[in-house]
């Protein structure tokens, strides 16, 4: 036996796991991170029926809980507006880097691969997280501004990063431009640690800009 049930997405299918344990008393935490029908208009550039559907889902499972967690102010807002929850059944758990786990290392100046200045952009590759912007932005300063002097590197995976890859070699960035994969904490604050720029090419105020909270904790400028 348990206590309690915690049920998260994406998509906000999971009351369906949840709701029959409530009528054994067990009350029901949904733990709000991203919001579906969001997430689909920003990945596919529009609403329709399949959003409405969404929609309907998400205010389901706001019902259903007896009580919601999520991350930030923002989202704090939308699951009492849209979901007609009193504000004492939303808590707010903020997202963030560890500050005593974020101390610079020292720097690595192989990193920068011979160049004199090294960017950085680490996360999930996804649709709606615009790396393709960043490529383009890289295009600008390489070939229409002409400097040349500033390596690019792109850690982390997704569903996009084969094509973000792809994009690089027709945009002819390909040699000013790495993409390492995943890397552990531990790789990643290094790289971090010798950045003299970060970029993040999204800052949706519905998403918590965790890649931002962690450059600034590194004292990285950032570049959005």
């Amino acid at each position: 036996p348990f206590d309690a049930i915690q049920i998260t997405g994406n998509p906000d299918i999971y009351f369906v796991i949840g709701a029959p344990f409530k009528l054994l008393g067990r009350p029901l935490v949904v733990d709000q991170r991203d919001l579906s029908p969001e997430l689909f208009e920003m990945r596919f550039g529009k609403r329709g029926r399949f959003y409405d559907l969404l929609c309907k889902l998400e205010r389901v499972t706001y019902r259903t809980a007896d009580h919601v967690v999520t991350v930030n102010e923002s989202l704090c807002d939308v699951v009492k507006r849209r979901g007609g929850i009193p504000s004492a059944d939303v808590t707010v758990i903020g997202n963030g880097p560890r500050l005593d786990r974020t101390a610079k290392r020292p720097p690595r100046p192989e990193l920068k691969r011979g160049r004199e200045h090294l960017a950085c952009w680490h996360g999930l590759m996804g649709p709606q997280d615009h790396v393709d912007l960043g490529l383009r932005a890289v295009h600008h300063l390489v070939h229409e501004l002409g400097r040349q002097d500033c390596h690019f590197t792109f850690i982390g995976d997704g569903e996009t990063h084969a094509a973000c890859e792809r994009m690089a070699a027709e945009l002819r960035i390909d040699d000013w431009v790495e993409f390492t994969g995943w890397l552990n904490e531990e790789e990643v604050y290094s790289y971090l640690s010798t950045a003299d720029v970060a970029l993040d090419p999204n800052l949706d105020h519905l998403v918590t800009p965790v890649k931002g909270m962690e450059y600034m904790a590194f004292g990285v400028p950032l570049v959005a």
